[in-house]
């Protein structure tokens, strides 16, 4: 195995290590939040953050998605061992939206500063692709 291969592979195990781990924590304190919320007794304002907060939480799920599915893509075989045809199929059936989901992360391939912006929930989907295009263009 080439040098470069080991800091690929010592790279992909620190981020299964982390990466999984943590988002799933993160989804589990989500989730118990949202067991105990309970909007009717909220102030306005309040509830006007957590409006801001959820889009937010939103938008860095959607990155999270997107980006996961592309990487997902480039690698299929755990989709077909799953009994998926592609990654496609896999989405379509998870998101309902395989062709979406793909789009918006190829688009951002070498925007680093837009893929970032998406990533942390700077950027909407519409957003990130308006970006995209936009670079592209240029």
């Amino acid at each position: 195995m080439a040098s470069g291969d080991v800091a690929t592979t010592d790279r992909r195990a620190a981020g299964r290590a982390t990466g999984v781990a943590e988002v799933r924590r993160c989804a589990t304190m989500l989730r118990e939040a949202m067991a105990r919320f309970d909007p009717a007794v909220l102030l306005a304002r309040d509830a006007m953050e957590l409006v801001s907060v959820f889009c937010e939480i939103e938008r860095m799920g959607t990155a999270g998605k997107g980006l996961a599915a592309k990487r997902m893509s480039e690698a299929p075989r755990p989709l077909k061992e799953k009994g998926y045809r592609d990654p496609a199929d896999f989405l379509a059936r998870t998101t309902g939206d395989a062709l979406g989901v793909l789009a918006t992360a190829d688009a951002l391939d070498g925007l680093d500063r837009a893929a970032e912006a998406f990533r942390t929930g700077h950027l909407s989907p519409r957003e990130a692709k308006a970006v995209a295009g936009a670079a592209r263009a240029n």
